[in-house]
């Protein structure tokens, strides 16, 4: 099994302790954004209007964004 030689220098395993750190912290906080659904609404639409126009889905934004409301396509 090939196994390389090298260190991880210790200023980079200080910086993923930060990281990991101000992770939690954010994790932790009880703050609570209203808008962060819509968002993530909006970008799941986005994704699958981009997704399926590469394959020659002709739908609107506004289209794929009303057949995940649950209405009817026209």
């Amino acid at each position: 099994m090939y196994k390389p030689e090298f260190k991880v220098p210790a200023r980079a395993y200080r910086l993923l302790e930060n990281i990991t750190e101000i992770k939690e912290q954010i994790r932790a906080s009880a703050v609570k954004v209203p808008w962060v659904p819509s968002l993530v609404k909006d970008a799941m639409a986005r994704a699958a209007w981009g997704s399926t126009a590469i394959e020659g889905c002709t739908l609107s934004l506004e289209a794929v964004k009303g057949l995940m409301e649950g209405k009817q396509a026209l």
